[in-house]
């Protein structure tokens, strides 16, 4: 194991990653800090007619819930408005 220092921080190099670095980890915290940023993937499927009005009305629900659900715990974390 050989030890990597980025930002200031102390971090070891776990694993095995065919030359690329993998695993690194955070002395302090323990927890994995990776090298490049995450990715993402999505898939689209476009939809029409009753298939999606039934998909609009439900990500619409959902919506409603989450913001529902941030008005009522965003005191909680102790940061005030910050959701």
């Amino acid at each position: 194991m050989s030890a990597v220092k980025r930002s200031g921080t102390q971090r070891k190099r776990e694993g095995v990653g065919h030359g690329r670095r993998t695993d690194l980890r955070d002395e302090v915290t323990g927890r994995l800090v990776p090298d490049d940023p995450p990715t993402l993937l999505a898939e689209i499927t476009m939809i029409e007619g009753v298939e999606a009005q039934r998909l609009l009305a439900e990500q619409a629900r959902v919506l409603w819930e989450v913001t529902e659900w941030q008005v009522r715990n965003r005191f909680s974390s102790g940061q005030g408005n910050a959701a």
